[in-house]
Parts: C-alpha cells; structure tokens; sequence
C-alpha cells in the first residue's frame, strides 16, 4: 500500500565510483604511434539495497600502434597491454560485481581497410 510517510533516502542502484586518470599520447612518426593510460577508480560504498561496497584499484595500459600501406590495402597492427598491475578488479556498475574482472592481459591485433 503507498505511503506518504517520509522514505530513508537510498542511493541509485549500479551507482559508478569516482575515477580521476591521465593519458600520454605519442606519435614517433607517421606510422608509429604510443599511448599510456593510468586511472585510479575509488572504492564506491555509496550502494544501494543489496549492493555491497566494491573496494577501489589502480589501472595501468599501454598500446603501440604501426599503420601502414600495402598494395592498396592500409593496415593497422597493434600490440595492446592492459592491466599491467595486475590488480583484482571489480566493476561495481556491471550486474554481477562480485565477479573480478580481466587480470594482467596482452593483445595483437591487425585491422585491413580496402
């Protein structure tokens, strides 16, 4: 049955937690181009009914990027390093945040455009 009595104030379910980062962009040339990023994402105990407190963790990512042309076809390779601390990481606005996120994890990759 609706009330008009005064309700206890909730925070918003699934709520994100404060990130405060910087990212270093380099271009070495035409071709070669770098990026490092590094974040920080505070605890959040700013939760809502049936959420729990998710602790905060330091994120660290690297990528080096080659672009070239060959033929008629440009290409993109890539070499991608993410979380290089290898910190346990939970997500908390996601709909399972008690399970951790990725680890330490490396990727190559190539993109065609023609």
């Amino acid at each position: 049955e609706p009330t008009l009595a005064p309700q206890k104030d909730r925070y918003t379910p699934r709520l994100p937690p404060a990130r405060l980062g910087t990212r270093l962009k380099a271009d070495f040339d035409e071709s070669l181009k770098g990026e490092i990023e590094y974040y920080r994402v505070f605890k959040q105990d700013n939760i809502s009914k049936f959420e729990q407190v998710t602790s905060g963790y330091n994120m660290l990512n690297m990528t080096l990027a080659y672009k070239n042309k060959l033929s008629h076809t440009e290409y993109d390779l890539f070499f991608k390093a993410n979380n290089l601390l290898d910190q346990k990481v939970y997500a908390h606005e996601t709909f399972l945040p008690y399970i951790p996120q990725i680890g330490r994890n490396f990727s190559l990759g190539l993109n065609l455009n023609f």
